[in-house]
């Protein structure tokens, strides 16, 4: 028996050593005195190093931090990661733009060291500088000739539709679902208006994230899916260059908080999460779990209803969740009728 929890665990271990060494991201791990242990194939091409360079040396050799700003990351309600923008260092001097997650290892409680997860940004942060140059000339066009604010929110959902399809299929399908509930809610048409357009681009900050995690078949590693877990700061980060008349960059911000304080990226409680991000928060869930993507099958629209109902007072607005069941099993709302605006 003893023997055969022996090569259980040793089988484990070389699991985790070759996703470790073979991550699509850097990852870097420091033990308790700070110093690097080990560096996985991606970090050293990533930095141009051998590792020979980097063991025994410190994570900051290598990586600056670009601002002392950074994004507290909460996993299961707890807040013990971090997600930041740095400068990494190739060993030719150059500069490199990352982004980068830091959490520490702490099984049963006990402290073994940080890792540290980075990913080469350079293409996203020339996406970002586009972005931020086509909302100064959206916002210049829009003074000038007195159009709405909202063409700049539709441009931008035009943007999402060009880097994924499939996400885009999801935000417009979500706007709808999310305008219906506000409508059941009693909220007057400008309100409604403005969950629709926030639904309509609530997962931009996907753009930061590796399309290849994005449509990775199966379950993601526990890396990769923190990774996913930044979207909505990044999203928030894009947004708030946008001037508008109402919360939209906070409200995106928080579209993954949950009512019990189990959702991400900052873990709030419920009275603190904005009514519209409630709203989206419900209609993301039915729709990206009944319809179907290209690396899994959707679970159908009452697995999805089911979801809502169990999570009705927990992870979601009691009074949200009751008017997204009253759309599909009284009133018959279904996501394939005519696109539109629904105020």
């Amino acid at each position: 028996m003893a023997e055969n929890h022996s090569r259980q665990a040793d089988s484990r271990a070389a699991e985790l050593t070759r996703l470790f060494d073979n991550a699509p991201m850097g990852l870097f791990f420091s033990g308790r005195d700070g110093t690097i242990k080990r560096a996985n194939t991606e970090a050293l091409r990533m930095l141009g190093l051998e590792n020979t360079d980097v063991v025994g040396k410190k994570v900051e050799d290598f990586i600056r931090r670009s601002s002392k700003r950074e994004e507290e990351v909460a996993i299961n309600g707890e807040r013990n990661s971090s997600a930041f923008h740095a400068e990494g260092r190739r060993k030719n001097g150059e500069p490199l733009p990352i982004a980068c997650i830091a959490f520490p290892l702490t099984p049963s409680g006990k402290m073994l060291g940080t890792y540290t997860v980075f990913q080469d940004v350079s293409l996203q942060a020339a996406n970002e500088k586009r972005i931020g140059s086509i909302i100064r000339e959206l916002n210049r066009t829009v003074a000038a000739l007195k159009k709405s604010w909202e063409q700049t929110v539709l441009v931008l959902a035009g943007i999402s539709e060009v880097r994924d399809p499939y996400t885009s299929g999801h935000q417009r399908r979500v706007a709808r679902l999310a305008a219906a509930i506000a409508c059941e809610l009693g909220m007057d048409r400008k309100k409604v208006r403005q969950v629709e357009l926030a639904a309509m681009i609530h997962d931009i900050g996907k753009i930061e994230i590796p399309s290849e995690i994005l449509s990775k078949p199966g379950r993601l590693s526990d890396i990769e899916y923190r990774l996913v877990q930044t979207h909505p700061a990044a999203g928030h980060r894009i947004l708030q260059t946008i001037e508008v008349p109402w919360a939209l960059a906070e409200i995106i911000h928080q579209h993954h908080e949950r009512m019990d304080g189990s959702g991400y990226p900052r873990g709030l409680p419920g009275s603190e999460i904005l009514m519209e991000a409630r709203i989206i928060a419900v209609a993301d869930t039915v729709e990206a779990m009944s319809s179907h993507r290209p690396y899994r099958a959707g679970k159908g629209i009452e697995a999805a209803l089911d979801e809502v109902s169990s999570q009705k007072g927990r992870g979601f607005d009691p009074d949200v969740a009751e008017a997204c069941l009253r759309l599909f099993r009284e009133k018959a709302f279904r996501f394939d009728e005519a696109p539109g605006k629904i105020a």
